[in-house]
């Protein structure tokens, strides 16, 4: 009889491990070049680019999710990356302050503190980690590519921070009455991830939504203090 061949063991993820540790430089490094490419001559081409990547991206993320059919509990666009994702798309296409500022602060500061508490159990280079690192930090890039292509200081200050933390507040508010109609969890507005992340330091349920909430308030704050040190003047 023959043997099956020995398929490689993949590697349970451990937080802040070699393989996480990688991922957030790669991170990191792409980040600062796709702002340098939106400050560049060539941006309206990188533009394009970058809008026809996330159409490709959220076509072929859609066609691993559905492979095994429609799951209502995981797989509907209610995710606050998800909604992220689709902000992101549009301001490819026509940016508008309001979106960006959305995109901007939800996007660093929700997907951030995905890429660094990740909700994955598998490490490198299982398909549960490559396709959770490439979702996130592509919405990553997409900012700050957008905030070199647009004028950073336009999202800075009170108003920037009050039109973020206000559409903040309205996504939970008509999420959590979904998961609550539905008995569904996105957002993790009922239920806490099974994977390690901030919100096991954030106390019980509803604590930790407002906890959650009172955290995201700070940062968006020092995010619109970290903002005003961005170039403004693209190249001409």
């Amino acid at each position: 009889m023959a043997r099956r061949p020995n398929l490689p063991q993949v590697e349970p993820f451990q937080l802040f491990g070699i393989h996480h540790l990688a991922a957030l430089l790669l991170v990191a490094l792409a980040s600062a070049t796709c702002f340098a490419l939106g400050r560049s001559h060539w941006s309206d081409h990188f533009n394009k680019a970058g809008m026809a990547i996330f159409l490709f991206w959220a076509i072929a993320l859609w066609s691993l999710k559905l492979r095994d059919g429609l799951d209502w509990d995981l797989d509907l666009p209610l995710a606050l990356c998800d909604v992220v994702f689709i902000i992101g798309f549009v301001c490819f296409l026509s940016p508008s302050t309001l979106l960006l500022t959305y995109l901007t602060y939800w996007g660093l500061g929700g997907t951030l503190q995905a890429l660094i508490t990740p909700d994955v159990k598998t490490a490198f280079p299982s398909a549960e980690f490559t396709i959770f690192f490439l979702g996130h930090s592509t919405i990553v890039f997409a900012v700050f590519f957008l905030l070199g292509r647009n004028s950073p200081q336009d999202l800075t200050g009170w108003k920037g921070v009050k039109n973020s933390f206000s559409g903040l507040l309205v996504y939970t508010l008509i999420v959590g009455l979904i998961d609550l109609a539905f008995g569904v969890n996105y957002g993790y507005l009922l239920r806490k991830p099974e994977g390690a992340s901030l919100l096991d330091y954030l106390g019980p349920w509803p604590v930790y939504v407002l906890a959650g909430l009172g955290i995201a308030l700070i940062i968006f704050s020092l995010l619109s203090v970290a903002l005003k040190f961005l170039p403004e003047e693209r190249e001409a």
